[in-house]
């Protein structure tokens, strides 16, 4: 039942047909003992964190976004057109 709710929760809220499906075939695709069932989304995926991170740092540097990591932040002043950061210094 609980299956059967997702599947029209899923429809109505996002025009997704069949979101849910029953696969016997993972669970030995993939080396799992004792799995006698899976329910896979076919619309679900997973993000590379590494080209996630590369592409943010891209779009940053086209817009003229500078990144600084490894740094504490003391103050941010906020300006209309700008916005100043005072880190801590490097030692």
């Amino acid at each position: 039942m609980l299956f059967l709710n997702s599947m029209k929760k899923m429809e109505s809220w996002l025009g997704l047909r069949n979101v849910y499906q029953i696969d016997e075939t993972i669970a030995e695709k993939t080396g799992l003992k004792d799995v006698y069932g899976t329910i896979v989304n076919q619309y679900e995926g997973l993000l590379h964190p590494g080209k996630m991170i590369y592409h943010l740092l891209e779009k940053c540097n086209t817009l003229n976004i500078r990144i600084i990591f490894g740094s504490n932040v003391l103050h941010i002043e906020e300006q209309s057109d700008k916005c100043e950061i005072t880190l801590t210094e490097e030692k």
